[in-house]
Formats: structure tokens, sequence, C-alpha cells
């Protein structure tokens, strides 16, 4: 999986180089290859990967409260935390990113009434 992204990574920043190359001056672009080139080495030890916290339904319905079901009719309304679908099976099982549970519950804070 890294080295895909890393592959993707490269071959981006190869097509990027190449098209800023007709308005930069050498200088700016050697700059932000060698900028590409440490992120990708960063990314390739692991000193990138950010640690994601992936949370299970049950975890998040409890964290916001409701039964595991209202969940899960809310994700099919559309409506609640984004989530990711771990197949493309129709029952398959779903992960929550913390970091996008804490957002939706900042979204939904409601100021009080003066």
């Amino acid at each position: 999986m890294i080295s895909m992204l890393l592959i993707a990574i490269i071959s981006m920043s190869n097509e990027i180089l190449r098209i800023l190359q007709s308005s930069l001056t050498l200088a700016i672009i050697t700059e932000y290859h060698a900028m590409m080139q440490a992120i990708i080495a960063k990314i390739s030890t692991g000193v990138m990967m950010d640690k994601i916290e992936w949370l299970t339904s049950r975890e998040v319905a409890t964290q916001l409260r409701v039964h595991p079901g209202t969940l899960a009719n809310w994700r099919h309304q559309g409506i609640g935390p984004r989530y990711t679908k771990l197949s493309t099976a129709p029952n398959s099982a779903v992960r929550y990113r913390s970091d996008h549970v804490e957002s939706y519950l900042r979204e939904q804070e409601r100021r009080a009434a003066a």
C-alpha cells in the first residue's frame, strides 16, 4: 500500500515539476523537488504516517449516546458522521475516523439564545 502511494507521489511530483518548469525559476523548482523528495522519504520510513483511530459503529453510537440502529439510519439517510465502508458488499462493516466524529460533533453545536 505504501509503495503504491510512493509511486503516485513520485509521478505526481514529476508531473508538477514538468508543468512548473515553464513558469518558475530553476531555483524554485529545485527547492520544490527537494521538498517532495523529503516528504517521500518520510512517508517511506513511516515518519509521516498519521495514526488514524478507526472506530466501530458501536463505539461511535456509544460516544454519541444513540442506538447503533439510529447510526445505521443516519448512514442510509446521508446524515451523521462521515464513515468508510470496508467493502462494496451491501452489509459490509463500516468504520468511522475519530477526527470525523469530532468534526461532526463540532458542526452540531448550537449557540445558546441570548
